[in-house]
């Protein structure tokens, strides 16, 4: 069995460390596994999708999260999520949890945007 860590949403790349995780657990190398929860927006205007998920995001926390959005929070246009995703990806994440941070008429497209321009790009993903 493999088991797995689910990086918090508010952890950035670097904090992720998944194999240094699992060094320091005693789990022998392969057997554990990087996961990403994240809150993010994408769109192919960039600025929309990073006040989309600053909104949404504050909301949820009840707190401005403008000044944290590029620190913590997945936004902009495909390319620069999937380069986002990529930093993860280095840190050991394998697995993407992407939580759409945007108004509730906007979901599908922002989903629809993911899965169709973010998702065939990111490493591992099925052609």
């Amino acid at each position: 069995m493999r088991l797995g860590v689910v990086i918090g949403q508010l952890e950035a790349p670097g904090g992720l460390a998944a194999e240094a995780r699992r060094a320091e657990a005693g789990r022998p190398a392969g057997s554990l596994t990087g996961a990403l929860f994240i809150w993010g927006s994408v769109d192919d205007d960039a600025e929309r999708a990073r006040r989309e998920a600053v909104a949404f995001v504050s909301r949820v926390y009840n707190q401005d999260f403008g000044p944290l959005a590029d620190r913590y929070l997945l936004h902009g246009d495909p390319d620069a999520v999937v380069a986002r995703l990529a930093e993860y990806h280095a840190a050991g994440a394998e697995t993407v949890i992407f939580c759409p941070a945007c108004p509730p008429d906007r979901h599908a497209d922002v989903t629809a945007l993911f899965a169709g321009a973010v998702r065939p790009r990111l490493p591992g993903a099925p052609g």
